[in-house]
């Protein structure tokens, strides 16, 4: 063994003296260029291409959409007075002063127009049977409303002729409604926004009676009437036409009371447990509470009423001061970019309350007014002690109704 590593040793010297020398010949003779069979000169090495650009897959990007949903816009006669002009026309825009920051800014703005508009020659009117004149529409419209629902209970104020001339108006102005129809009927809308198709629903419980200023068949295909297993069926279709968020306006309960009904809550169930994704009460002109119903592995929100947006009454009018107060939601939806999948991702009250004072002459200035921006300092207006008192307690009826006055 000893002997066989003194051999690959001396072997191993030997190689190294002829690598030496191979090394130092190479040295001496370098400025001679000798042809190489393994050199390939730069005339033969072919032009490398260009590597392929890599092509990144960009990252899905979650979508957001805010939906800003009001309660019920009316228009009393003192409104109508208080709002007409010295040239005889009429400007509606004031009341929306201070909440158009929060409507605008929403990729989606609803509330129920609880009036119909009055047509050619016909004078305004109020309460009971409301005629408005169409420039309530230019009001709303530039407070930033996109979509009003036109199912109520005051839908047939003025029979086929207020249902079809208040739709005209609101196409005219370029803005949407659902809830009522002109020719065929029509059980839902789809709005899409940034790409994400959203499905609108609105029902009402009745027409105060005057369901019989209307055919039959006018009353079933112009007005959406409560029908659960017909609001069953037209979220479904409302689904096989693409609709990804179901949001169901509902025109229901008891007027004046702060809970909802059982007839409310029996309500929601099942529409939760047949599709609504989000449901929205109006009626009541009052707040109700705010409840989540878990059905079929999903939480579906529930604002059983959103109380008065804007009206004439109040504690001067009614003896009741909880129909000042009213609510706009704020609703954060999320598209997973990955998967598609819609989350609702907040919601929001944002308690109002209507101001209404003084203007002389029999007239009285109106605005809607968010509480938390006035009692927090963020929207600063001149306005009486009595009234600062009036907008806290309205801020704390509300805020106890929505959490079931317990």
């Amino acid at each position: 063994m000893k002997k066989l590593s003194l051999i690959f040793a001396a072997i191993f010297m030997v190689a190294g003296i002829f690598l030496v020398g191979d090394m130092v010949a190479a040295r001496i003779t370098s400025s001679v260029p000798v042809a190489n069979e393994n050199v390939i000169p730069d005339s033969e090495i072919p032009v490398s291409q260009a590597p392929e650009p890599v092509e990144h897959t960009p990252i899905p990007e979650d979508t957001t959409i805010t939906i800003i949903a009001a309660g019920d816009i009316m228009f009393h006669y003192p409104q109508v007075i208080s709002a007409k002009t010295e040239d005889g026309s009429y400007d509606f825009s004031s009341p929306f002063e201070f909440i158009k920051g929060y409507v605008q800014s929403a990729d989606l703005a609803i509330a129920n127009l609880e009036t119909v508009i009055a047509g050619d020659g016909e004078a305004p009117k109020g309460y009971p049977r409301f005629r408005s004149p169409n420039e309530v529409l230019d009001g709303i419209k530039e407070a930033g409303f996109d979509v009003l629902v036109t199912a109520n209970n005051h839908s047939a104020d003025r029979g086929k002729a207020g249902i079809i001339k208040t739709i005209e108006e609101i196409e005219k102005r370029q803005l949407e409604y659902v809830g009522t129809s002109k020719e065929e009927k029509r059980d839902f809308i789809i709005k899409e926004i940034k790409g994400v198709k959203i499905g609108l629903l609105s029902y009402t419980f009745g027409l105060n009676g005057l369901e019989s200023l209307l055919t039959q068949e006018e009353l079933q295909r112009m007005v959406n009437l409560t029908d659960k297993e017909k609001i069953s069926i037209s979220i479904d279709e409302a689904r096989s036409n693409g609709a990804e968020l179901i949001v169901i306006y509902l025109h229901w309960g008891n007027e004046y009371h702060r809970q909802s009904s059982v007839e409310q809550r029996e309500l929601a169930a099942f529409l939760a447990e047949n599709g609504a994704d989000i449901i929205l009460g109006s009626h009541p002109h009052v707040v109700q509470e705010l409840d989540v119903i878990t059905s079929d592995q999903k939480e579906v929100p529930v604002i059983y009423s959103m109380g008065n947006l804007l009206s004439n009454q109040r504690y001067e009018t009614m003896g009741v001061s909880y129909t000042e107060d009213g609510l706009m939601i704020s609703l954060i939806i999320v598209k997973d970019g990955y998967t598609g999948e819609l989350t609702i991702e907040s919601v929001t009250p944002i308690p109002t309350w209507v101001n209404r004072w003084s203007a002389g002459n029999g007239r009285f200035n109106y605005r809607i007014i968010p509480v938390n921006d006035v009692l927090s300092g963020d929207l600063k207006l001149e306005i009486s002690p009595e009234s600062l008192l009036r907008i806290q307690k309205s801020l704390n009826d509300t805020m106890d109704t929505l959490d079931g006055l317990d």
